[in-house]
């Protein structure tokens, strides 16, 4: 079964949420507008991580 919680996030503001291995997530906005930022951490070690703005400036 594929379980799926639903997190809606204000317009300016943020939220956090784990995503396990193997576990995928989806990032919209219902109006159709650009998502601005979105960051994520690896939880054993900050130094890994995915960042929006950091991969736009090192691959453009």
């Amino acid at each position: 079964m594929n379980e799926q919680l639903k997190i809606d996030i204000p317009a300016q503001e943020g939220r956090g949420f784990w995503v396990t291995k193997g576990q995928t997530f989806r990032v919209i906005d219902p109006e159709g507008q650009q998502v601005a930022d979105l960051l994520g951490y690896f939880c054993r070690g900050w130094r890994e991580r995915l960042a929006q703005y950091i991969t736009d400036t090192r691959h453009n």
